[in-house]
């Protein structure tokens, strides 16, 4: 990992350890992303590479491939442009595939369930509003990348 570890990682890989017996669930949706046209072949489509390179709201970069998808196709093409919007950068002509998948996750913690984030010790809002791409930028592994770690650490 090329960042400096969050203070609250080793607290959250223990919340999460005790969540997943009584909190987990078995998953199965279909999903869609939109990714560049270069990542939509089968072979990279659900690889994870690009959260690999440049990491995720739940994934610091060189730690552990996450595949995105949204149960809405709107959602998944909102995801696509939010990088740019981030980074106040015109679209430029869009080079996305819009594809779904069927998804199977047999360990899976909710996070947008109130009871999950109080006994993380978290709103769901700060969850949702933590800038990321600025503890990234800084060399730093953001909560909620540590949440993911601490989640991918669980099996989750």
């Amino acid at each position: 990992m090329d960042v400096t570890e969050h203070a609250e990682y080793g607290r959250l890989c223990r919340a999460i350890a005790d969540l997943v017996g009584g909190h987990a669930f078995e998953y199965k949706h279909i999903l869609y992303r939109c990714p560049k046209y270069a990542f939509a072949k089968s072979a990279d489509f659900l690889g994870g590479q690009g959260t690999m390179q440049w990491g995720t709201r739940f994934g610091a970069a060189k730690t552990f491939p996450i595949v995105y998808g949204s149960t809405d196709p709107h959602l998944a093409l909102d995801e696509a442009c939010q990088e740019y919007r981030y980074h106040n950068i015109s679209l430029p002509p869009l080079n996305h595939v819009m594809r779904a998948f069927d998804c199977l996750l047999t360990t899976t913690l909710d996070l947008r369930a109130a009871e999950i984030c109080k006994l993380l010790g978290v709103t769901c809002k700060t969850l949702s509003e933590e800038n990321w791409r600025k503890e990234r930028d800084a060399g730093k592994e953001s909560f909620t990348q540590a949440i993911g770690r601490a989640a991918n650490a669980n099996g989750v």
